[in-house]
C-alpha cells in the first residue's frame, strides 16, 4: 500500500516537473521576445495544465515548483519583437498561454472520449460474455484460466473464484488432448473448431464442441486464448443412436436379402422338380424357363447381401458378377464381356430391373447364338443425356420384321417391362451381324442424379 502511494507520488511530482520546465522555457522566450517577465501567467497556466494531466498532487507539486522557479530565476528582457508599449506584454503572454490550455483541454477530452468509448465496448463485451448460454473460458499463455463465465459455471460445475487462477488441464481427461485440440496448439494457432470431451467438477465427461480466437493485451500482443465451449453431448448421443439404428437396419435389410435368396432358391428348386415330373415338352420347357429367371433374381439378392449399402449399389458391379454367374451356368463354352467408363451407383430400386433386363437380354443370346462358340458383349456408359447399357452377339441376328412390342418370348417382354419400370427403354439395334440391344434411361429418371441435382 506505501510502495502504491509512494509510486504516485513520484509521478505526481514528475509530471509537475515536465509541465514547469515546459513553461519557464516559454517564459524564457517570451520575455525576450516582448521585453517583459509573463512569470504569473506563465506558471498559472502550467498548474493548470499538470492538474489536467495529474490531478491536484501534479497541480499542487507545479505550483510550488513554479513559485520556486520564479523566485529563484531572473530572466532578461531585451525585447526584441517591436511591442506597442499601450498593449502590456502579459497580454501576448495571456493569449498564448490560453491556447495551449485549450490544445490541451481538447486533446484531454479527445483522450477521455476514447477511453469512454472503450469502456462502454468493454461492458457490453463483458454483458455478453456474462449473459451468453455458451461458456467462454480464457487461458493465457501459460495455459492459466483467467475468464470463467457464468455459463461455465452451470456447465462444468466449477464456480469463477474457485477454478480462475488454476491450469486448465483440469478439464482435460487424464489423457492430454492432441492434434489441434492440445493447448500447445491451441495458444499458437488463431481460430480453431474441434469437439472433443472435457471433464466437469463431479468427474463425468461432456462433448463439447470447442471454438477458440486470440485474445491480444493492449498494447497488441498475444495474451492468451479465448474458447467458446457448447455442450453436444445430446448431439453427440443422438448421433451415436442414429448410427446404432442405422447399424441394425443394415443387418436386417442383410438378413431380409439372405433369407429372400434362400426361399427363391426353393421356389427355384421346387419348379425345377415340378419340370422333371411332367411329361409335356412345352410345359417342361416353361418351367425351366421360370425356374432360371428365379434362380436369377436369387442370385442378385445374394450379391446384394455382400453389399456396404443396400440402398445404393455400383451397377456395374453387379453387372459383372451376374455376366460371371451366366458364364459358369451356361452349358455352353460361351465368352461374355462387359465394358464400363467407370463405376455407375444407382439405387437398388434402380438397378435391380436394369439386371433382371441385362440378364434376359444375355441369357437368349446364350440361348439363341446359334454358333458353337458363343460371344456376348455388355456394355455400360452414362452420357450427358442417359445411362446406355448395350448388349450385342454374333450369333444369327433377328429376323428383319422383329419388334420387341411384338415379340411372343416372354424373356424379351419380361426385359421390356423391367426397364420401363424405371423409366427407360429398350430398343433392337441396326447391326451387320449377330443381334444389338439397347437399354437407355434418361438422367432425369435416374433417382442418383435427381438427388444431385437437387443438392446443386
Amino acid at each position: 500500500m506505501a510502495g502504491a502511494s509512494l509510486l504516485a507520488g513520484a509521478h505526481c511530482l514528475l509530471v509537475a516537473a515536465a509541465v514547469i520546465g515546459g513553461a519557464t522555457v516559454c517564459r524564457v522566450v517570451l520575455a525576450v521576445l516582448v521585453g517583459s517577465d509573463p512569470a504569473a501567467v506563465v506558471h498559472a497556466t502550467g498548474v493548470a495544465v499538470a492538474v489536467l494531466l495529474g490531478g491536484p498532487c501534479a497541480g499542487l507539486f507545479a505550483a510550488l515548483l513554479g513559485a520556486l522557479a520564479g523566485a529563484a530565476t531572473t530572466v532578461p528582457t531585451p525585447g526584441l519583437l517591436p511591442w506597442p508599449a499601450s498593449v502590456p506584454a502579459e497580454t501576448l503572454a495571456y493569449l498564448i498561454c490560453a491556447l495551449v490550455l485549450v490544445v490541451v483541454v481538447h486533446r484531454l477530452m479527445r483522450a477521455r472520449d476514447t477511453a469512454a468509448t472503450k469502456a462502454a465496448a468493454a461492458a457490453r463485451l463483458a454483458s455478453i460474455v456474462h449473459h451468453t448460454g455458451d461458456a467462454i473460458v480464457g487461458l493465457d499463455r501459460k495455459g492459466t484460466i483467467v475468464t470463467w463465465n457464468p455459463a461455465a459455471e452451470q456447465m462444468f460445475g466449477h464456480p469463477a473464484e474457485e477454478i480462475v487462477g488454476r491450469p486448465a488441464s483440469v478439464l482435460f481427461p487424464l489423457a492430454l488432448p492432441e492434434g489441434d485440440a492440445s493447448p500447445a496448439a491451441l495458444l499458437s494457432s488463431e481460430s480453431v473448431h474441434f469437439t472433443t470431451r472435457w471433464v466437469a467438477k463431479d468427474g463425468h465427461t461432456l462433448d463439447v464442441s470447442v471454438t477458440t480466437g486470440p485474445m491480444d493485451d493492449p498494447d497488441g500482443g498475444r495474451a492468451g486464448i479465448a474458447a467458446i465451449v457448447r455442450d453436444v453431448s445430446r448431439q453427440v448421443a443422438a448421433e451415436a443412436a442414429l448410427r446404432d439404428a442405422h447399424r441394425r437396419n443394415v443387418m436386417l435389410l442383410g438378413e431380409i436379402h439372405h433369407r429372400m435368396k434362400n426361399n427363391l432358391q426353393m421356389v427355384a428348386g421346387l419348379i425345377w422338380a415340378c419340370s422333371r415330373r411332367t411329361d409335356q415338352a412345352a410345359a417342361r420347357k416353361l418351367l425351366i424357363d421360370l425356374q432360371q429367371r428365379v434362380g436369377a433374381i436369387a442370385r442378385i439378392h445374394d450379391h446384394l447381401y455382400e453389399t456396404d449399402d443396400f440402398t445404393r449399389v455400383d451397377l456395374c458391379n453387379l453387372l459383372h458378377r451376374i455376366i460371371g454367374d451366366l458364364a459358369g451356368l451356361s452349358s455352353r463354352d460361351a465368352e461374355i464381356s462387359l465394358a464400363t467408363d467407370g463405376p455407375q451407383v444407382l439405387t437398388t430400386e434402380t438397378a435391380v430391373p436394369i439386371v433382371l433386363a441385362v440378364n434376359e437380354l444375355v441369357t437368349n443370346a446364350l440361348r439363341h447364338a446359334g454358333v458353337d462358340r458363343p460371344s456376348v458383349h455388355v456394355r455400360c456408359i452414362r452420357d450427358e443425356a442417359a445411362l446406355v447399357v448395350t448388349v450385342t452377339d454374333t450369333g444369327h441376328g433377328l429376323p428383319p420384321d422383329f419388334e420387341i412390342a411384338k415379340a411372343r418370348g416372354f424373356g424379351m417382354r419380361m426385359a421390356s417391362g423391367a426397364v420401363g419400370q424405371v423409366g427407360g427403354t429398350l430398343r433392337a439395334l441396326p447391326t451387320l451381324s449377330g443381334a444389338a440391344f439397347e437399354i437407355r434411361v434418361p438422367r432425369p429418371a435416374l433417382p442418383i442424379d435427381r438427388d444431385e441435382a437437387a443438392a446443386e
